[in-house]
């Protein structure tokens, strides 16, 4: 698009018409096997260095987080303002502190998924009849990758997608019963680094898939 003021010389790179209108299908697990051992990621990294995606195992079960809605993600920065006398602020220094992904759950169970929500207790099953679970203590060494995918072209599955590499759940959450409408739970994930990583994939690694545009 040409413009009476004039445009940039040299490569512009123009935006294309794509906006993402679908909500996120998120799932979690745990870092650490029952044994104790650190689980991967699934491309641990890719062949461009990437650190992404999740695989699930009889031991470390991949879950899928049931129906929510108002998916957020936030940058969570400490920013310290760079002032002088004479010119006033000149800068900023800029630290990210971690990621923050907030939703409003509607679909609390199985149990077994919501315990790791809500930083409950270990889950008892049984078969064809109950779950139980306990409200105890917080387990501080538990840790999570998150990976939601939202997908902008069902025909060819373009899609982006989202992996948080150390993640723990940090809402002090409340069942809220409201006449006529689901029970939800307020759901708070928090991004930290993990220092194994690339430093400039710590907190997580967006990839975006579209081969018909991406050239």
């Amino acid at each position: 698009m040409s413009l009476i003021t004039g445009t940039p010389a040299g490569l512009v790179i123009t935006p294309p018409e794509l906006y993402l209108d679908q909500p996120p299908t998120f799932w979690i697990q745990e870092r650490a096997t029952t044994a104790g051992a650190t689980v991967g990621l699934l491309n641990n990294p890719d062949a461009n260095g990437f650190y992404w995606g999740l695989s699930g195992m009889t031991a470390n079960p991949v879950y899928e987080v049931g129906c929510y809605e108002n998916f957020v993600v936030a940058d969570v920065r400490t920013i310290n303002m760079v002032r002088c006398d004479t010119t006033g602020v000149r800068a900023a220094i800029q630290k990210r502190d971690q990621l923050n992904i907030t939703f409003i759950l509607k679909a609390p169970f199985p149990l077994a998924t919501l315990s790791k929500l809500l930083n409950l207790g270990p889950v008892t099953t049984t078969a064809g009849a109950t779950e139980k679970v306990g409200v105890g203590l917080i387990d501080n060494s538990k840790y999570f990758y998150a990976y939601f995918v939202s997908i902008y072209d069902q025909t060819a599955g373009d899609h982006v997608n989202f992996t948080g590499h150390r993640v723990q759940f940090t809402s002090a959450w409340q069942w809220t019963f409201v006449y006529g409408q689901p029970a939800t739970f307020t759901i708070q994930a928090s991004c930290f680094a993990d220092t194994d990583k690339p430093s400039d994939q710590y907190f997580a690694t967006i990839i975006r898939a579209d081969p018909s545009s991406i050239t």
